[in-house]
């Protein structure tokens, strides 16, 4: 009798909890704990993993790895092609199954969220930018820790605003060697498939993908976000510093000598230049803090005769500007006639000095001919702009 009740408790529950606009909130109970985000340091130095039964898929290091407005650096993992259990591999032709809906592939994937500890997740259907959300495609990650931005929410050191750390962006799990062309190019033509990823949700964009290496590939080429399957823990009822996901300083040790060379890998440039296609980190936080772009919003922003909040102002340039909006030319040039905005008139003169147009010709000759060089830096722009220079601003590629 207690050898029955035991193997009751034992036994893995997925049990739904509430719903919300592309997803829903679960809880696992007595899940297996294989696939989990593990958390230590050694030697002061701190260390976050992605583990499947032991195997680190993909690595985050910093000093203080807790601390949520801190950039990390991220090295390639060991590849879920190593692990020598195949509990998630098997679950391919499920995970492979074409879209229905969010609810079916809840009840679809039950036996991967069965993988992770005990605990309350997400599930969400996302669309994943193919990029590390610094202008790198997503597959090329080397065993050398590259600083990444998107490892914590965006600061704007002008007006203090915080970016939302939503799941944005992608990271391997598996090795560049299983890359296949021809399964890319299968991929291209289908749209009814979804990749499978695991957001690390505690203030991060990024999401390593469990599943459609190939599938995010093709989409890059194809100048498309991924329809993604997003896995996230829900930080309101569980935390990353709890002691099961904790590892000691010998894990840790350990984790970091594990180095898979096969992600020493070169790509095609026709692969690697489909990054420079879809928004980096600070734009996506941009576009957020901006808001609505509509018409109606502009033309009462236009005729505001109070001055309005320049932050507001620089964020909305920024991102009429990557959007290709038609009224981003207008929308500039007013702001950069007026006094009240000079202090932001540096970075919305670099993107007006981006496009190359007789209006903005026009305004920058006027402005040269009654510049009495207070701004220099402003009056360098223009320069730069009828010498062939260009602008110095990198940002703001848009999709």
């Amino acid at each position: 009798m207690e050898l029955s009740n035991l193997s009751i408790k034992s036994e893995i529950e997925i049990i739904p909890v509430k719903d919300f606009d592309n997803g829903l909130v679960f809880y696992v109970k007595n899940g297996k704990g294989l696939l989990r985000a593990k958390y230590g340091s050694a030697g002061g130095k701190g260390l976050c993993a992605l583990v499947f039964d032991g195997v680190p898929l993909i690595k985050f290091h910093g000093d203080e790895y807790l601390c949520p407005t801190c950039e990390k650096f991220i090295s390639a993992g060991y590849g879920l092609n190593m692990c020598e259990n195949k509990e998630l591999e098997e679950l391919g032709e499920i995970i492979n199954a074409p879209f229905v809906n969010i609810k079916k592939s809840f009840d679809d994937l039950k036996p991967l969220f069965g993988l992770l500890p005990t605990g309350y997740y997400t599930f969400s259907d996302e669309e994943l930018f193919p990029t590390d959300g610094q202008g790198n495609f997503f597959w090329n990650v080397s065993n050398d820790p590259a600083l990444n931005q998107a490892t914590c929410p965006v600061h704007d050191l002008q007006s203090f605003e915080w970016g939302k750390a939503i799941p944005k962006y992608i990271l391997p799990t598996q090795s560049p060697k299983l890359f296949n062309p021809e399964r890319v190019e299968h991929y291209r033509a289908k749209e009814d498939t979804r990749a499978v990823a695991y957001h690390f949700d505690a203030g991060s964009y990024l999401c390593a993908l469990l599943d459609g290496h190939h599938k995010a590939t093709a989409a890059a080429l194809n100048g498309k976000a991924q329809k993604t399957l997003v896995i996230g823990s829900a930080y309101g009822l569980s935390f990353p510093h709890e002691s099961n996901n904790g590892m000691s300083s010998s894990e840790v040790a350990q984790y970091l000598s594990m180095i898979n060379y096969d992600f020493e890998y070169t790509w095609p440039s026709e692969i690697l230049k489909t990054a420079s296609k879809y928004y980096d980190v600070h734009s996506l936080a941009c576009l957020e803090w901006a808001g609505d772009l509509s018409d109606g919003r502009l033309d009462e922003m236009l005729a505001c005769e109070k001055p309005l909040e320049e932050s507001m102002i620089r964020h909305l340039s920024h991102a009429l500007y990557i959007t290709e909006n038609p009224r981003f030319v207008d929308f500039a040039i007013s702001f950069c006639k007026n006094e009240n905005y000079v202090h932001i008139w540096h970075d919305v003169f670099k993107l007006l000095s981006n496009v190359k147009n007789r209006q903005v010709e026009e305004f920058f000759i006027d402005y040269l001919v009654n510049d009495e060089n207070l701004r220099p830096d402003v009056t360098k722009v223009v320069n730069d702009y009828f010498s062939g220079g260009g602008s110095d601003n990198a940002d703001g590629v848009g999709q």
